[in-house]
């Protein structure tokens, strides 16, 4: 019984229970676009925070997503 483990576990209810009630007032083909924009949002706050650097790789995966997300909507 590890409290660091009991308090992971407790945060990812709390973070499945918030993102449940948030889905509520968005139409169903917006989520998974709402989702996705989630990994480019976290490479600008990495940067801006822990200022971990900006690579080409990263660039690249968030320009797909970019992309995918484009793809979905046309």
């Amino acid at each position: 019984m590890n409290p660091y483990v009991i308090i992971g576990y407790g945060m990812m209810v709390v973070s499945t229970i918030t993102t449940i009630l948030a889905y509520r007032g968005v139409e169903y083909k917006n989520g998974p676009v709402i989702e996705s924009l989630g990994y480019l949002l976290i490479m600008f706050l990495s940067y801006i925070f822990f200022k971990e650097k900006i690579t080409k790789k990263k660039v690249i995966g968030n320009a797909l997503v970019l992309l995918g997300i484009f793809v979905f909507y046309m």
